[in-house]
């Protein structure tokens, strides 16, 4: 990788995402976002500043979920397996994090189907 697309790929990596509004295709992520207690640990730099859940730097940090889906890898880059989807990947580590990475400090939120699939959604649009 040459020295300016490095440099672009930081630019990128350091620039806001787009906040999710109600019809978005990644809001109702978003909300599972807010309200399973993501908020405490990982921090999303949003378009809108307001919005944007800065988690303090003295506090636990998760990693940083603003360009989640630029990403090949996660979990401390366990995660996707061979043969492995990201997408088949999320959902199995969403569903219990402690089981696929046995000392994560990710605990096992207790999503249903249906909030993996939004956060799926959601993560998967923040580029």
């Amino acid at each position: 990788m040459s020295q300016v697309d490095f440099d672009r790929w930081v630019a990128d990596q350091q620039a806001p995402t787009t906040l999710p509004v109600e019809g978005d295709p990644g809001y109702e992520g978003y909300q599972a976002f807010l309200n399973k207690g993501c908020i405490q640990c990982h921090t999303v730099r949003f378009d809108d500043t307001e919005a944007s859940n800065i988690v303090p730097p003295d506090a636990f940090n998760g990693p940083d979920l603003t360009h989640f889906a630029s990403r090949d890898v996660f979990a401390g880059a366990i995660l996707p397996e061979e043969r492995e989807s990201h997408d088949e990947a999320l959902k199995r580590w969403l569903a219990n994090p402690p089981e696929v990475k046995p000392g994560s400090f990710m605990p096992d939120l207790g999503l249903t189907e249906a909030e993996i699939d939004a956060l799926i959604v959601w993560l998967d649009g923040n580029e």
